[in-house]
């Protein structure tokens, strides 16, 4: 049995993983951005809610990751697991965009699972080992166009838990990031309508993007499997820095990797159906 703090615990695939996590028999505190989620979770959870603790947690607050962390340790007497899974994302131009908008994405998707990180080293450190496990993205490798801010923040972090790789390697402590296109969680509700200025110039382009991100994520695979890899890196004895899941993610990958940076804005073009933009027509 681990002891397991989780975010994003709410709904979509931080629930999943808080229930794939009891279902292995692991002690779980699983946390959500707002007051009273964790209500349906404990639910749902049956007989396994005896090992199901859930509160609410501002990843962006300093103070309350380090309670959160605090707590776990003061109840479970240890921590094996931190898995940062609480992310956000938007559909805009870069001019539409503005600096509240980046800095909210990068806090959430990138310095909250980082402060998490910092606040849980020290008692990992200590025991000998542990465990980080970070809920990526392939906009980390691969950005789409349209979301410039998701991309900044998870490009940070794959850089970010890279590098930590190599810090942690004398005390035992191993880190893995799960990279993952599109899956159907609540995300899609929340990318349908994009960030635009009064009188944007990038209005047709946003809203044609936004409009298939929010079907590709309808129509898109259950998110159960990326629960199981977030469990999998938290077990396995020997996990890899970068768990790929799901064929569309693979190809993405495999692309990134074989093809060149023209090959691949090619197909990019191609697969967001957004020739038109550049040859200034309307959209499709």
């Amino acid at each position: 049995m681990k002891v397991v703090l989780l975010t994003g615990a709410g709904s979509g695939v931080g629930a999943r993983a808080a229930l794939a996590h009891l279902a292995a028999g692991d002690h779980v505190f699983a946390t959500t951005h707002r007051p009273g989620q964790g209500a349906a979770l404990r639910e749902t959870a049956g007989d396994g809610a005896g090992r199901l603790v859930t509160f609410a947690l501002d990843v962006t607050d300093p103070q309350a990751v380090g309670a959160a962390i605090a707590r776990v340790i003061t109840e479970a007497g240890r921590i094996d697991v931190v898995s940062s899974i609480a992310g956000i994302s938007a559909v805009g131009a870069l001019e539409d965009c503005d600096d509240a908008l980046y800095t909210r994405l990068w806090e959430v998707n990138c310095l909250g699972p980082l402060r998490l990180a910092r606040a849980a080293l020290p008692h990992m450190r200590a025991a000998g080992g542990g465990r980080l496990v970070f809920m990526s993205s392939m906009a980390g490798r691969v950005p789409v166009p349209g979301e410039s801010a998701y991309a900044a923040s998870k490009h940070a972090l794959e850089g970010a838990v890279e590098s930590l790789s190599f810090e942690l390697a004398r005390w035992g402590v191993r880190v893995g990031l799960v990279e993952a296109s599109y899956h159907r969680t609540p995300i899609g509700q929340k990318v349908a309508t994009p960030v635009l200025r009064p009188g944007s110039a990038y209005a047709p382009l946003m809203t044609h993007l936004a409009t298939l991100a929010a079907s590709t994520i309808a129509a898109a695979p259950d998110p159960a499997p990326l629960a199981e890899a977030l469990v999998r890196l938290a077990h396995d004895p020997d996990p890899p820095l970068r768990l790929v899941v799901g064929a569309r993610a693979q190809a993405l990958a495999e692309a990134r990797a074989a093809g060149s940076d023209a090959d691949l804005a090619q197909a990019t073009e191609d697969r967001m159906r957004m020739r038109w933009w550049r040859e200034g027509g309307g959209p499709p």
